[in-house]
């Protein structure tokens, strides 16, 4: 079937070539189906997606900040220069103090002070469990 003007398929075809394919908010969904095609079995982290939101962001230079930062996505954010900001949620009840975000869960669990983050150079996400902590299960578990 022809794409010459006057066809059936001419306006699809110029609607194609008025669309590129490049880092733009537009390729996006193109971008992930193609990580979760591409990890075959591996699957599609959040962390992979993460990735490539920023790096599709950076391309045009727009800052990255995402929501609900941790321990789990602090090293994340370091490694990209567009994304200049962490997200700190404040826990404590009254909200009127900064505590650690998981309580007692870590034993060095990174803080701000003066508005900044300074993370460990450790081992993974440079946080070792409390070992104050007791284990508690929220139910029992009976063999049948």
């Amino acid at each position: 079937m022809s794409t010459e003007a006057g066809s059936p398929l001419a306006p699809l075809v110029t609607f194609g070539r008025m669309i590129k394919f490049e880092h733009t908010i537009f390729a996006l969904p193109f971008a992930l189906a193609a990580a979760a095609v591409a990890a075959r079995g591996h699957g599609l982290t959040a962390a992979r997606a993460f990735g490539i939101i920023v790096a599709m962001a950076a391309a045009y230079d727009i800052p990255v900040i995402p929501h609900g930062s941790s321990v789990f996505s602090y090293h994340m954010q370091y490694a990209f220069t567009n994304c200049p900001l962490a997200e700190f949620l404040v826990m404590s009840p009254k909200a009127d103090q900064i505590v650690p975000l998981f309580g007692a869960l870590f034993k060095k669990e990174p803080m701000p002070k003066d508005g900044y983050l300074m993370l460990p150079d450790t081992p993974g996400w440079g946080v070792e469990l409390s070992e104050d902590l007791k284990l508690i299960r929220p139910y029992r578990r009976e063999r049948k």
